[in-house]
């Protein structure tokens, strides 16, 4: 229920438009499309968003890249999980760590790059705490950086870590 709830509060989120220009600047999409293809993920062009997604035995990552009109990315979502009892934390950090470091031979934006492994590196190893209610939990386990024209948000869960780069529009002031 929770993951439902964080989803939908995910593509809630990134439902707003975005200038093509604006993260094109940022990213290659075929480059980033071809490392994850050629690192073993299999890709579903969804028409509004690519999925990419590999599993090895209960570890599951999964990339998803969201399109405006079907061709213009604006934002990131990267998921590292382990559906295991006992989840090795740092080993779900590492490998998050080590899947964004792959992804940003497409990023172009060196102050983007850098401020992406920033947010990863303050993921902490351990999760919050099982919390009944939604609000609290969410606060306890996400992270929300704002940096000019992105945000970048993590989170750290019992059997997951995450981040997501999220693209704001350019202001009419």
């Amino acid at each position: 229920m929770k993951k439902i709830l964080f989803l939908a509060l995910f593509f809630a989120v990134v439902s707003l438009s975005f200038s093509k220009e604006l993260f094109l600047k940022k990213i290659e999409l075929e480059k980033i499309k071809s490392i994850l293809v050629n690192d073993g993920f299999v890709f579903n062009d969804e028409n509004t968003y690519y999925f990419f997604e590999k599993r090895n035995g209960k570890l599951s990552e999964k990339i998803d890249i969201l399109l405006k009109d079907k061709e213009t990315p604006y934002g990131i979502g990267i998921i590292v999980s382990c559906y295991k009892l006992e989840t090795n934390q740092v080993e779900l950090k590492k490998r998050l760590i080590s899947l964004v470091e792959e992804l940003n031979e497409g990023i172009i934006d060196k102050d983007l790059k850098d401020k992406i492994m920033d947010s990863l590196n303050k993921i902490p190893e351990a999760p919050a705490q099982d919390e009944l209610d939604i609000i609290p939990y969410m606060k306890k386990t996400n992270s929300v950086y704002k940096n000019g024209d992105y945000y970048i948000i993590t989170a750290s869960r019992e059997s997951e870590k995450n981040i997501k780069i999220i693209f704001e529009p350019y202001s009419d002031k």
